[in-house]
């Protein structure tokens, strides 16, 4: 700040009376708005980014949500210091006597001719600080505006990406519990067998090429239905929760495959008419 003030006292003093210790003043405060405004421009910059980058179609598929989560974060403190440039700026303007809303400009008024070696109109008006400083928060009011709109727009994103992700989990999910389906009927299919087996010990005459062998196959196809009746009987049964067997739960399990059963009977039925 001191070598910014010294630089604009050495090259600029014409813009100020120097006889005027206050004017010095002048200085400090264009100082002051011209970091507000770099700030407001490498703010608006980034923002565009992001926004520019939400705006162009993707795949949410292949978005990675730490990627997301990173977006998220760091919108959250952009939203925080736009607010925290906007209170530090009002904080300066109340100081300054600037007020915060841009007031009706006063009716030209004609002015004599400036002496000589005094200001010009152009150069006092330059020292006039309020339009700079009132434009500075006009500019962060809609920065911070348009970080809510993009925090809201991440967060969604971050909804939709989760939700893909759960979809992906639940699909994997069903695909497991078909497979565990497909062992456990597997599973009910061989332990009658082997329950046979250990019953009559399969000895002779009970054994493979005995008199008897084919006790194992008639003893073994009753129980194999008994226990899969068993095994149907009770998934039919439970809700989807999978909390609780009931008989209202059975009965409607086995009226909506016997439903379907007819509509594909039916279907089968016309196609057969239509290729007639």
């Amino acid at each position: 700040m001191l070598d910014d003030l010294s630089f604009y006292l050495e090259t600029h003093s014409r813009l100020v009376d120097i006889a005027e210790p206050e004017s010095v003043n002048v200085f400090v405060k264009k100082i002051v708005a011209s970091h507000f405004l770099k700030q407001t421009e490498h703010l608006r910059a980034t923002l565009s980014a992001v926004q520019r980058g939400l705006t162009r179609k993707q795949d949410l598929a292949k978005m990675p949500m730490n990627k997301v989560e990173a977006l998220w974060s760091d919108m959250q403190g952009w939203e925080r210091r736009t607010g925290e440039y906007l209170e530090d700026l009002e904080g300066i303007m109340l100081q300054l006597g600037i007020p915060l809303s841009h007031p009706a400009s006063p009716a030209p008024v004609n002015t004599p001719p400036p002496r000589a070696g005094a200001l010009t109109a152009e150069n006092i008006a330059w020292q006039d600080c309020t339009a700079d400083f009132q434009f500075l928060y006009l500019r962060f009011r809609e920065l911070r505006h348009r970080t809510e709109t993009l925090n809201a727009a991440v967060t969604g994103l971050a909804s939709i990406t989760g939700n893909r992700q759960a979809y992906k989990e639940q699909q994997r999910s069903i695909r497991e519990a078909k497979s565990t389906k497909a062992v456990t009927l597997l599973g009910l299919v061989f332990i009658p067998l082997a329950y046979t087996s250990s019953l009559f010990g399969m000895e002779i005459p009970y054994g493979p090429g005995g008199e008897y062998f084919w006790i194992y196959f008639v003893t073994s196809a009753p129980l194999i239905l008994v226990v899969l009746l068993g095994y149907y009987v009770l998934d039919f049964g439970y809700n989807d929760d999978g909390r609780a067997w009931s008989v209202v739960t059975f009965n409607k399990s086995v009226n909506e495959r016997l439903d379907r059963l007819k509509r594909h009977d039916t279907k089968k039925k016309i196609s057969g008419l239509q290729a007639d």
